[in-house]
């Protein structure tokens, strides 16, 4: 690309708006500011961009991407550029140490991450995210950085990169509240893929040969895929399940489970009633484990059960090929819950109020301690029944040998 440079000048928005924007690919104009030293707008086929050539807080020469015009007029890249040259010049010296980006997911980790649910989860991947940044100094980063980084995830894994970009978000806003950089390089970039709403639920007998195929996935996925099914719960919820939170009453057929507070999606501990059947798939669970810990679900004995990708594909392709359903349509794990809502509210006597108490949504499942007693009843009605209707439709079909559930 050849690049064509002039002298510097004054530059002024309405100058910029009357300059005509190279067209071939090859040509490339580059405009200095005389009010500013080392301030740089470049101009190319694909629009407009402000740069700050300037010495880093390691003493090394170097360009810093600001923005775009005319999103970013003139006095703001002025503005821009004389916060970096501060920033530089208060963090040279002989104390200053260069932020790298896996220095600031560490410290970010310490102080941030560890106040969410699913902290672990956020920074594996962010990790994954920007793991070819890791030894960059953080206030290097660039919006362009950034966007590549996403669009390479994006080509495997579209949602995913979706998830991965807001996290980034968040970490760098953080890191600019913190001091350790001056602008949020990720603050711009848009969402690499676009996510349709899914509308679509598995029906009763499609359910019924999810839970069948989960048999053949073994401890601990095909325990976990039941409860979803039964408990209707969130698949984190399920996946952390602790021995400790479960109430199992010598002698009783059903029992409780007490997800609290810390690990609860709204903040505050909620209790699910286990069916007779919920129960035995608990108990199984419990009785299959190969350690001795709290965790109910896991793989590694020390943390929650990881891999829900690779469990899903394993169940489609049990249900794809050893049950001959290669037509079978395309679900989630989240579905599971779309379809137990969908049922029950066409139940006669079963409002939305209460389906979304079983759901643990919004604010149906914060129940005044005056009426937690009764709310708590109505939700085990609901549950016994779906628990039943399940179990029924599995009788009648005689997916299991025998007649039995487990």
């Amino acid at each position: 690309m050849r690049k064509a440079r002039v002298r510097a000048k004054i530059l002024t928005d309405e100058l910029l708006s009357e300059i005509r924007l190279p067209v071939a690919t090859e040509n490339r104009l580059e405009l200095s500011d005389a009010l500013e030293p080392g301030l740089r707008l470049r101009l190319g086929p694909r629009g407009a961009r402000w740069s700050l050539l300037t010495d880093n807080v390691a003493g090394k020469r170097s360009r810093v991407d600001l923005g775009s015009w005319p999103t970013m007029n003139v006095n703001e890249a002025r503005d821009a550029a004389r916060n970096v040259k501060r920033y530089n010049e208060q963090s040279a010296g002989p104390n200053s140490s260069v932020i790298t980006v896996g220095n600031l997911l560490d410290r970010y980790s310490e102080s941030r991450i560890r106040q969410f649910r699913q902290g672990p989860s956020m920074l594996r991947t962010l990790r994954e995210l920007l793991r070819s940044l890791n030894a960059r100094d953080a206030r290097s980063i660039t919006q362009r950085d950034i966007r590549r980084a996403v669009g390479c995830l994006a080509k495997q894994a579209p949602v995913h990169a979706n998830r991965s970009l807001s996290y980034c978000k968040a970490l760098f806003s953080w890191a600019v509240e913190q001091g350790h950089m001056l602008n949020n390089p990720a603050a711009a970039v848009a969402m690499p893929s676009r996510e349709q709403v899914r509308h679509r639920a598995p029906s009763l007998d499609e359910i019924v040969k999810i839970w069948d195929a989960a048999e053949d996935l073994g401890y601990p996925f095909g325990q976990i895929v039941r409860l979803l099914i039964l408990t209707v719960a969130r698949r984190s919820d399920v996946g952390g399940m602790r021995a400790s939170e479960l109430d199992l009453p010598a002698g009783a057929a059903d029992g409780r489970w007490i997800v609290p507070a810390e690990r609860a999606r709204l903040g505050h501990a909620v209790c699910i009633p286990l069916s007779p059947l919920a129960r035995r798939v608990v108990e199984q669970s419990l009785n299959w484990r190969f350690h001795v810990g709290d965790l109910v679900f896991t793989t590694n004995g020390n943390e929650p059960v990881s891999g829900w990708s690779k469990a899903k594909s394993r169940l489609d392709r049990l249900i794809g090929a050893w049950r001959d359903e290669r037509d079978f349509p395309s679900w989630q794990f989240q579905d599971l819950r779309r379809s137990f809502a969908r049922v029950a509210s066409g139940m006669t006597g079963v409002s939305k109020t209460l389906v979304d108490a079983c759901l643990n949504r919004g604010q149906a499942s914060i129940v005044p301690a005056a009426e937690g007693r009764s709310m708590f009843d109505e939700r085990k009605q609901v549950l016994d029944w779906w628990a039943m209707l399940i179990e029924t439709k599995l009788r009648q079909q005689s997916i299991i040998a025998g007649g039995t559930v487990l």
